[in-house]
C-alpha cells in the first residue's frame, strides 16, 4: 500500500492541484491530510473543491490544524476579534468570509489526533504540531529529507505544522513531516508532501518536491489584492514563494517586539502596521532579502 501523505496547504491551490495530480499518476489511493486548509491565499474555495474531490474519489483521513483552532475561535466569537487590510489577521478574514458555513462546519468536524490503521500492526499516530517542535529552527532546518525508511515496530508520528520536508527522531519516537504543499519553507519554492510504502519490515518513505506554475499564484494574489488584506504578511508570503525568506513567525514575532518597545506591550493580533513594516526592513537587511 502507498499512502499521499500532505499539510499545510494554506489555501494554495495551484501546487495543491500539482500534487494531486502526481498522486494520481502513480495511482495512489489513500492520503492523509495534516491541516491547515486555508491561510495566505485568495479563492479558498477552489481548495475546499480539491478537498472534496479528493474525499470522494480516495480513502482518505483529513485531520485539523492550528488554522482550524483560528476558525473555531472566530466563529465562537460570534466572528469579531479579526479585521480586513490588517497584516495579522487579514489573510485569515478573508478566507474565512470567502468560504461556505458547510466548508467551515467540515474542518471544524475533524479531530486533532488520529490513528491510522489502514495498515495491520504498523498503527501512523497523526497530528498537527509535534512534540519535537520545541527543537531550535536550525535543527529542525536540517533534518534528514532523503527517501528513507523506518522498521515497523518504531513508533511513527505523521505531522506538519513546520513546514520542513523531513525526518527527525525525537524521545524515541521517529517523526515525518511531508512539508507544506501551499507555503514550504527552505525549499526553493517548490511544493511539498510526502509518499508512505508499507513494505515486510516497515516502512518506505519517499519526499516529494515539485515545480508548479508559481506565477498563477503570484497573479491571483494581485487580482484579489491580497497586498491590501494583510499588507506585510503578504509581502512575506511572496518572499518565501520566490526567495526562500525567513518563515512567517520570524516577521510576526519581530514586529511583536518592536510593538512591545514602542507602545509598552502588545498581544496578539494588536500588531501595529508600522512596527511590522519596520520589523520586514530589518530582517530584509539581516538576510538579504527585499520584502515588495
Amino acid at each position: 500500500m502507498k499512502i499521499a501523505v500532505l499539510s499545510d496547504i494554506h489555501g494554495n491551490h495551484v501546487a495543491f492541484r500539482k500534487c494531486i495530480e502526481y498522486i494520481e499518476e502513480q495511482n495512489i489511493n489513500h492520503c492523509i491530510l495534516l491541516g491547515d486548509y486555508i491561510g495566505e491565499f485568495p479563492y479558498p474555495q477552489k481548495t475546499m473543491e480539491l478537498l472534496y474531490y479528493l474525499k470522494a474519489t480516495k480513502e482518505c483521513i483529513f485531520i485539523s490544524g492550528n488554522k482550524e483552532d483560528y476558525w473555531r475561535w472566530y466563529r465562537e466569537c460570534g466572528e469579531t476579534g479579526w479585521q480586513d487590510y490588517h497584516s495579522v489577521t487579514g489573510c485569515m478574514y478573508y478566507g474565512y468570509h470567502n468560504l461556505r458555513s458547510e466548508d467551515i462546519d467540515f474542518m471544524l468536524g475533524m479531530e486533532k489526533t488520529v490513528t491510522c490503521q489502514w495498515v495491520e500492526d504498523k498503527p501512523l499516530h497523526l497530528l498537527h504540531e509535534p512534540a519535537y517542535k520545541k527543537l531550535c529552527s536550525e535543527e529542525v532546518k536540517n533534518a534528514s529529507k532523503y527517501n528513507t525508511s523506518v522498521a515497523a515496530n518504531q513508533k511513527i508520528v505523521l505531522c506538519g505544522h513546520r513546514h520542513v520536508q523531513g525526518q527527525i527522531d525525537y524521545e524515541d519516537v521517529c517523526y515525518i513531516d511531508p512539508g507544506s504543499v501551499g507555503v514550504p519553507f527552505y525549499s526553493e519554492g517548490r511544493t511539498q508532501f510526502a509518499i508512505m510504502e508499507d513494505c515486510s519490515d516497515g516502512w518506505l518513505i519517499e519526499y516529494i518536491s515539485l515545480d508548479y506554475e508559481k506565477d498563477i499564484v503570484l497573479q491571483e494574489m494581485l487580482d484579489e489584492k491580497m497586498d491590501l488584506h494583510a499588507p506585510c504578511w503578504n509581502k512575506m508570503t511572496r518572499a518565501i514563494l520566490l526567495k526562500d525568506a525567513p518563515p512567517h513567525t520570524v516577521g510576526l514575532f519581530r514586529a511583536m517586539e518592536i510593538t512591545k518597545e514602542k507602545f509598552g506591550a502588545c498581544e496578539w493580533p494588536n500588531v501595529d502596521e508600522e512596527c511590522f513594516e519596520e520589523a520586514l526592513r530589518q530582517i530584509g537587511e539581516e538576510c538579504g532579502v527585499s520584502y515588495e
